[in-house]
């Protein structure tokens, strides 16, 4: 078993993976309204025969 030492505790460890669990999801929401509003501009730009 390889061991870094970087954590304390289990607990440490749990807690790193939520807080970037959380993160991920934050970012991944972003990038999803980012990538929704890109979609709508484009078919309204399509509606308006550009």
């Amino acid at each position: 078993m390889l061991t870094t030492n970087r954590f304390n505790s289990v607990d440490e460890v749990i807690q790193t993976a939520l807080r970037l669990l959380a993160e991920e999801t934050l970012s991944y929401q972003g990038w999803l309204e980012e990538t929704r509003t890109k979609i709508d501009e484009g078919i309204a730009s399509l509606e308006r025969g550009e």
